[in-house]
């Protein structure tokens, strides 16, 4: 009885051997839709390293970035299929900037096998936590200034965008992806430099002696302040799905301090604008202000340039000594600087 027991229950056992090795089998054959639609199992990890360009400061004569803003702030969407409703997910970090001005950041996730569309936008910021954000990034979709006073002549402005598409097919189980994206400006940059600094820097000396006060002519600067006024529509919002501006105001305009870059050169501010397409126009009242009293000392109008994307425009001439009351159209199709002649 003992003998016939053992011979039953190793037939069984022998037959239970084979099944369970053809489940074994099986069991490591994934099926999944013919049409990629309906529950899907899989989690993909995903990599995405993402970098900006800096390329907008090679023109520039004067680009301190890296001291004022050596950080840069990112906010990554990703969304099913395209962009619209909630995203899947919200990653916003900081790095700072390297040696050649960019900033890079990795993104570790994980997703569902599927189709989705990444829409990245990063500004310079003063530290690691954010602080000193110029724009507000609450909607990707309409990216706004931060501050209700606009305000010009700072590097915390400088920022850029990318969108990406990414397609995570659902051919294995626990698959892996890395993806890498470039960040481009889209904005432009123009910088203003009045050649005529010695002139003016000497008349006004005259002036104040005459009226028995005797100043450092270095020291002199810290009494004024540009005025850039612009006409008509100025660029206020932007869509970083679709990377174009969505807005635009007038009344624009801010003051700027005047920074001197050598006996004869000074910087009456700089700014960035929003591009759509590849370039832009925008048409600059430049004036130079007595800060102490608010008076206007000297106006210069019409001067109408156009921005490239990702670019610095430098605008020459003697602004300071010279007034205008026509318009100017300058061209910055090629990467230089713009003299402008100006009458006597």
């Amino acid at each position: 009885m003992k003998t016939s027991i053992s011979t039953i229950t190793g037939a069984a056992l022998k037959s239970f051997a084979f099944f369970a090795a053809a489940l074994t089998i099986a069991s490591c054959v994934h099926e999944y839709p013919d049409d990629g639609k309906g529950i899907d199992p899989t989690r993909i990890s995903l990599t995405v390293e993402l970098t900006t360009n800096p390329k907008i400061n090679a023109s520039s004569v004067f680009s301190k970035s890296a001291n004022t803003a050596p950080y840069v702030w990112f906010v990554v969407e990703i969304y099913e299929e395209d962009f619209g409703g909630k995203p899947v997910l919200r990653h916003e970090a900081s790095a700072p900037k390297n040696e050649d001005g960019s900033a890079s950041i990795v993104l570790n996730t994980s997703l569902n096998a599927g189709k989705y569309r990444l829409a990245a936008f990063a500004t310079c910021v003063e530290d690691e936590q954010g602080n000193g954000s110029h724009y507000d990034m609450t909607d990707l979709g309409g990216i706004v200034f931060a501050n209700e006073e606009y305000t010009g002549s700072t590097d915390l402005k400088e920022c850029y965008d990318l969108r990406m598409d990414i397609d995570l097919p659902n051919d294995e189980w626990l698959g892996e992806k890395t993806l890498s994206g470039t960040l481009e400006p889209p904005v432009g940059r123009v910088e203003i430099i009045a050649e005529d600094a010695k002139e003016f820097l000497t008349k006004q000396a005259e002036l104040l002696s005459k009226s028995g006060i005797e100043t450092e002519e270095e020291q002199m600067w810290e009494g004024y302040k540009a005025r850039w006024d612009y006409a008509l529509y100025f660029p206020t919002k932007y869509n970083a799905f679709t990377g174009v501006p969505t807005d635009a105001q007038t009344g624009i305009m801010f003051l700027s301090e005047m920074t001197p870059l050598s006996d004869n050169e000074v910087l009456m501010g700089y700014d960035y604008v929003f591009v759509n397409g590849d370039r832009t126009r925008v048409n600059i009242t430049l004036s130079l202000v007595d800060k102490e009293t608010g008076e206007i000392l000297n106006s210069y109008s019409g001067l109408t340039a156009e921005i490239n994307k990702g670019e610095t425009s430098v605008i020459r001439g003697d602004f300071l000594t010279t007034s205008n009351k026509s318009g100017i159209g300058i061209d910055t199709g090629f990467e230089d600087e713009i003299n402008i002649p100006l009458p006597d």
